[in-house]
């Protein structure tokens, strides 16, 4: 019997995650050994209470409660622990909240993509389907130390300007600045169907080898949790965990495998239904170039460093 373990992070989203375990349990579970871990990362809306009351006696479904927001990387790193501690699997899925299984033999096609290519992470397909795009691979590779110092510059000037205007007194982002924001979120998904025209990019519909995959969907394999402490390099907050995770598995040649075979469905862009003011706020501008700045300056520490993650090895 093949034992998987699926970990949920959830924080401030009920729905999407009752919707996610929901899809898991609807999956061809013969022969699998199916457990549910879900992670609140301290949503303080009474979240926990309902999951152990809607839960109650499916021993399968772990409730795990933070006791503060540990970020995206520390909280999933929770559950890793958890599970290794306590469950060692043969595969961990680890997916955002507002991520659904709906491939019925999900399972029997991961097991088939390891018994063929020995993966230590395998990316699937990750159909955003509101914003209509596939997001992984999200490329073939990542930029070298110039091109990264020179985002870095630019990231630090941003948040630069971001800070002298809450200090100032304001609350949102300028008009202006809300405009190019969109036109680069368009731009993006222009480009994005453009790029798959072009040889050599990336494309969602071939399979890969040692690509960058989307982080809300990563599979681990027991080879990975074997070797590695965390799932993903506890900082930033929030925020490039992906490009670490291909940094650190390329390091240590641990195989990436992306096999559009197997696909999950992501709800990326629900939170479009907030109002504009709220995701053009300063504090939230800032919170995210912060986090933009700190994930470059790891990015090049670990280019500079070739023993960044030795602390990242089991003993």
């Amino acid at each position: 019997m093949t034992k998987f373990a699926f970990l949920i992070l959830n924080y401030k989203s009920t729905h999407e995650t009752e919707q996610c375990v929901d899809s898991i349990e609807n999956l061809e579970q013969e022969e699998n050994d199916v457990q549910i871990i879900i992670v609140d990362n301290d949503s303080q809306d009474g979240c926990v209470e309902h999951f152990r009351k809607m839960y109650k006696g499916k021993k399968y479904i772990h409730i795990i409660e933070n006791e503060n927001n540990a970020g995206f990387s520390r909280g999933n790193n929770i559950g890793y622990e958890y599970v290794y501690e306590n469950i060692k699997p043969d595969f961990l899925v680890m997916i955002n909240s507002d991520i659904e299984c709906r491939q019925k033999d999900f399972l029997k096609r991961i097991k088939e993509i390891y018994t063929k290519t020995h993966f230590f992470v395998l990316g699937p397909d990750v159909y955003a389907f509101r914003l209509r795009i596939h997001q992984s691979p999200i490329c073939k590779s990542l930029p070298g130390i110039r091109e990264q110092c020179q985002k870095l510059k630019e990231q630090r000037e941003i948040l630069d300007k971001y800070e002298k205007m809450s200090a100032q007194g304001k609350t949102y982002v300028s008009t202006d600045d809300r405009k190019i924001r969109e036109e680069k979120i368009f731009n993006f998904v222009k480009k994005y169907h453009l790029d798959l025209l072009k040889p050599g990019v990336a494309s969602y519909k071939k399979k890969y080898e040692n690509v960058v995959i989307h982080g809300s969907a990563i599979i681990f394999s027991r080879e990975y949790l074997n070797k590695y402490i965390h799932a993903l390099y506890p900082e930033p907050f929030y925020y490039g965990e992906e490009d670490l995770l291909y940094l650190k598995c390329m390091r240590y040649q641990s195989k990436i495998v992306y096999d559009p075979s197997v696909k999950v469905w992501h709800a990326a862009g629900a939170s479009a239904t907030n109002s504009k003011g709220d995701r053009c706020t300063l504090k939230r501008e800032i919170f995210r170039y912060e986090n933009f700045v700190k994930t470059k300056e790891l990015y090049i520490e670990v280019l500079k460093d070739e023993n960044f993650y030795e602390n990242e090895i089991r003993k």
